[in-house]
């Protein structure tokens, strides 16, 4: 009796079911990219105003899931800006780009200077603050703008002016000169109230200099002056000047004089933390600048005057004292008039943020290829400046530009750029990213290692297609690994032994 046909067709049918499915397996896995890179963040941490201690755990979560932890090892910071650092590495997705990152000190909700969304590949630095004086809200009334150079943002202290007594902004003095670059409550508000008197100073113009003069001027006074428009400078004007003394001053003489930053005495440095527009000095003339218990001054500017600026908010007037510019309180009052306050008198700098992005590291991925093949050349863009910069990056090979682009980088952050060139002829290449030099690429022919795989090929890397398709990675023009294309084979060989034994029967 012979066998029916039906029991070996269902043989052949089942083994075409297992070898597609292994066949199968490994194209699905195929199509997906890889894992966006991760995001890096670092920076100072301050629970209860004050640094925090090592040993603290920092988390940072993106759409309520835990995305990376860090245990710091120094006090007052997690992270550090070096390459060699270590960092708070958080993972993500491609969904997630543009995710806020809430970041949390030993399980508590850290506030930061501005909301943190997640980019691909970005390191940034993040400062972070938990506990009292987080958000340096404690320095708004008069009598906390001692305390305030305690809080993470102390300049918030500014509008200790609304105090009572103002009392407690005077013992904030101090902080104005102190490396948190002026404080909550750096400086008292001028006395008011029924027992203060006003004088109206005189003020004479001679040589783009204002001379304000007054006689006897006690400690319950405020000596206050409009300055004419002759103490102005293209950018900026010095529009008015309120002094409210600490001692009796017999003789009340101030010079307050505008000029471009390029007039500045070599002996004062050049401000390189903001985009400088304006400087005025204004000097006491018959007394000590000690005998100041505080100052407004008035002044007016435009934002096209600036190039970063964004909006008011983020201009300030900076005092040049102990051989640093330090930057002071400053109101905008709205229609470009600025008031700031200061404990005393110097140089002053009209001034606003600025970017400072540079090519901060450049590689190649291969320095030697076959002809008609690419690497990459990667370069990472460094934004030191306090805000966010534009920049166009150029590709240059043997010195002519063959590609660029325009990148934003936001301030105090990082962003990654790739170039894929590819390099037809033989020869040597001397590649460039601006006027940065990144190194020589070598085009050399290819030979029987590279052409199993072993050699440059075409991977961006230089590591080979061969090398890469041993992974079960797709071969380059067809879109199948290896693993893919011996299941094809097996198939076709299951499917040929069916019909030769069906034929057999």
């Amino acid at each position: 009796m012979s066998r029916t046909p039906s029991k070996s067709l269902t043989v052949v049918i089942a083994s075409l079911l297992v070898v597609s499915a292994v066949a199968g397996a490994p194209a699905a896995v195929a199509q997906d990219g890889p894992p966006p890179t991760p995001a890096a963040y670092f920076g100072e941490i301050t629970v209860d105003g004050e640094p925090a201690p090592e040993g603290v755990e920092v988390t940072a979560y993106v759409d309520g899931e835990l995305r990376g932890s860090l245990t710091t090892t120094q006090i007052g910071a997690y992270g550090g800006s070096s390459a060699f650092d270590r960092k708070l590495v958080v993972e993500g997705t491609d969904a997630d780009a543009g995710a806020t990152v809430e970041f949390r000190v030993n399980g508590e909700v850290a506030s930061t200077d501005d909301a943190i969304e997640w980019e691909p590949g970005e390191v940034r630095r993040v400062d972070l603050a938990v506990g009292d004086g987080a958000d340096g809200g404690d320095g708004s009334d008069g009598s906390d703008g001692g305390d305030g150079s305690d809080g993470a943002d102390g300049s918030d202290g500014s509008d200790g002016s609304d105090g009572g007594d103002g009392s407690g902004g005077g013992d904030g003095s101090d902080g104005a000169d102190t490396d948190g670059g002026g404080g909550g409550g750096a400086v008292a508000p001028p006395p008011s109230g029924d027992a203060v008197e006003t004088t109206a100073a005189s003020v004479e113009m001679a040589n783009g200099t204002a001379t304000l003069s007054a006689g006897s001027v006690g400690t319950d006074e405020v000596v206050e002056a409009d300055l004419p428009n002759g103490t102005a400078t293209p950018n900026a004007t010095l529009a008015a000047l309120s002094v409210a003394p600490s001692s009796e001053i017999l003789s009340f003489g101030v010079e307050a004089t505008a000029m471009a930053p390029s007039e500045l005495p070599d002996g004062v440095r050049d401000h390189e933390g903001a985009e400088t527009v304006s400087v005025f000095e204004i000097e006491p003339t018959t007394f000590d600048s000690g005998a100041v218990e505080s100052a407004e001054i008035r002044f007016e500017t435009e934002m096209s005057a600036f190039s970063d600026a964004e909006s008011p908010e983020g201009v300030a007037l900076y005092r040049y004292v102990n051989n640093r510019w330090r930057e002071l309180p400053t109101t905008y009052e709205g229609d470009g008039v600025y008031v700031a306050e200061t404990p005393g008198f110097s140089y002053f700098a009209v001034g606003g943020p600025q970017s400072d992005v540079t090519v901060a590291e450049a590689s190649l991925g291969a320095a030697e290829v076959s002809p008609e093949s690419e690497t990459e050349v990667a370069v990472r863009l460094r934004n030191a400046g306090d805000a966010e910069g534009t920049t166009n990056v150029g590709l240059r090979i043997n010195g002519e530009l063959v590609a660029d682009r325009t990148i934003t980088v936001p301030a105090d952050a990082t962003r990654r750029v790739t170039f894929t060139p590819r390099f037809p002829e033989v020869g040597e290449y001397d590649v460039a990213v601006g006027s940065t030099e990144v190194g020589t690429v070598s085009v050399v022919e290819s030979t029987d290692d590279a052409d199993s795989g072993n050699g440059g090929g075409a991977g961006a890397t230089g590591d080979g297609s061969g090398d890469a398709s041993d992974d079960g990675a797709p071969l380059e023009g067809f879109g199948v690994g290896l693993t893919q294309v011996v299941g094809l084979v097996s198939l076709l060989l299951v499917v040929a032994g069916g019909f030769l034994l069906l034929r057999r029967e």
